[in-house]
């Protein structure tokens, strides 16, 4: 939308702004995760009681990677119930959901460091926690960053699940 710099026109438009009759308002917060009885995500607003609309607004752009493909169903299905007789598996799952209910449970947070040879699944436990909230491949991040990218990525998942994976040490020949 083009915008006249002439302040008299422009001194229309904010009247036309300020005068427009408002029917729906809406609470705008700047953190993801909880607020009031809500679950605030970058796109949509979970448990809406349909009182209040409660919408994400930040000065940071997020990029964030929360995604859909398939159905609960098939996930359960094809995925989890072939795993659950593989404790460090199922614990990686659970932890994936746990990060939502500590809010409501007044809990705080923490967090827990796979740790074990080569092939003893660590990553594959990380990719599929992740995959409870998004493309595996897209979800996982790894510490390699710099603080202030860590520190918008914590907060894009504030309330919810954070993970990195540590990249493997690579020595130069």
């Amino acid at each position: 939308m083009n915008i006249t710099t002439n302040p008299k026109q422009r001194s229309y438009l904010d009247t036309y702004i300020q005068n427009y009759p408002i029917h729906k308002r809406a609470l705008c917060v700047d953190k993801l995760g909880w607020h009031d009885k809500q679950y605030i995500l970058p796109d949509r607003a979970i448990g809406s009681d349909g009182k209040q609309l409660i919408v994400y607004q930040s000065a940071n752009s997020i990029n964030s990677t929360l995604t859909q493909q398939g159905e609960l169903a098939q996930w359960r299905d094809n995925l989890c119930k072939p795993l659950a007789e593989q404790s460090r598996f199922v614990f990686s799952i659970a932890c994936a959901f746990a990060g939502q209910l500590l809010e409501l449970l007044e809990y705080d947070g923490g967090g827990f460091h796979l740790l074990g040879s080569s092939s003893m699944g660590k990553s594959l436990s990380l990719k599929l926690a992740a995959s409870v909230w998004g493309n595996p491949n897209k979800y996982v991040k790894t510490w390699r960053s710099t603080d202030n990218a860590l520190e918008s990525t914590a907060s894009e998942h504030n309330d919810s699940f954070y993970h990195l994976m540590r990249s493997a040490n690579v020595i130069p020949k």
